[in-house]
């Protein structure tokens, strides 16, 4: 099976795209930049801008801290076309507007030149670092199950051999299929209920009782203001599931709020994840009112490396 095939989620009548390894999602400031969808995001919202206006904040994003003149943006977003500066002008208002009060302090004007976006160390969330070291469910390139992880801004959580090992071993008997990810440590600020959701779980039962598909839930990131990302990864189908699309994972961002994990995957199904003690349990609730639900016990912890790393 190839980890880029497309996953369905139980009850959707479409389908969400597995991660390609390109990048997909880049955060700036408080913002996130979903490259796949052409959105604009802060939190788990949407915030509307046109086509256009993406495509000037995209590269003002790959830009961040550079001047890029109104000359290198009409030639970006404009290939071909003849447009006066005030097309560009008008992209720039929008995005402002978009912005709200972070506006003007994140897209600076160098009057008479172009523009700046002054924002911290644009980050790509889905891309794997070059010096990556992948580890393979059977030891062997090419294997189904596989992840790549490497150290992200010096803040790789400490997962060594052995737990690399315990995931592809768990992905493997249940045929999961693994994305390559990086999981990135919370910086010092993030609280304890938060850094909590930092980690890769796992289903020993199945969903349903045990009558469904297996599922990992992997965090990847986690933000001081509740943001959480990560990828959910569902295995093949057995006699008794409704829907027969194969296994795959589908990356998300999510918030949390009022002590409960959620995200709104595009088609339409709600994921919600709570903590039962040192386990999770996950309710995928379906367009059609149908809640498949699974609990999943804890494969690796952020909490449990940084107190191990205390003693």
């Amino acid at each position: 099976m190839n980890p880029e095939s497309l996953l369905k989620l139980p009850g959707e009548t479409g389908t969400a795209v597995a991660s390609s390894g390109q990048p997909r999602l880049i955060r700036f400031d408080r913002y996130m930049l979903d490259l796949r969808r052409g959105t604009l995001r802060s939190g788990e919202d949407d915030i509307e801008i046109r086509p256009k206006t993406f495509e000037v904040l995209k590269l003002l994003v790959e830009n961040a801290g550079r001047l890029v003149s109104k000359d290198e943006i009409v030639a970006a977003v404009w290939p071909g076309v003849f447009v006066t500066d005030d097309s560009v002008v008008q992209c720039v208002k929008e995005l402002r507007r978009a912005l709200g009060r972070d506006g003007k302090r994140l897209v600076r004007t160098v009057p008479r030149r172009g523009y700046r976006l002054e924002a911290d160390g644009p980050t790509d969330l889905s891309a794997t670092p070059p010096d990556s070291v992948e580890v393979r469910a059977d030891g062997q390139p090419g294997s189904v199950a596989g992840a790549a992880l490497a150290a992200a801004d010096g803040r790789l959580a400490g997962l060594d051999a052995a737990d690399m090992q315990r995931v592809t071993a768990i992905a493997a008997e249940n045929k999961l299929i693994l994305p390559s990810f990086v999981i990135n440590r919370p910086a010092a600020s993030v609280p304890s209920q938060l850094r909590r959701y930092s980690g890769i779980w796992a289903s020993k039962i199945a969903f349903n009782g045990g009558t469904g598909r297996h599922a990992m839930l992997i965090v990847t990131d986690v933000e001081g203001d509740g943001t959480i990302m990560g990828y959910f990864v569902c295995g093949p189908p057995t006699p008794q599931s409704a829907e027969l699309h194969p296994a795959g994972f589908v990356q998300w961002l999510g918030k949390v709020s009022d002590g409960a994990l959620t995200y709104r995957f595009p088609l339409g199904t709600t994921m919600t994840v709570q903590f039962t003690g040192d386990n999770i349990f996950l309710v995928l609730n379906r367009t059609d009112g149908f809640r498949p639900t699974v609990t999943m016990e804890p494969v690796w912890r952020l909490a449990d490396e940084e107190r191990n790393a205390t003693r």
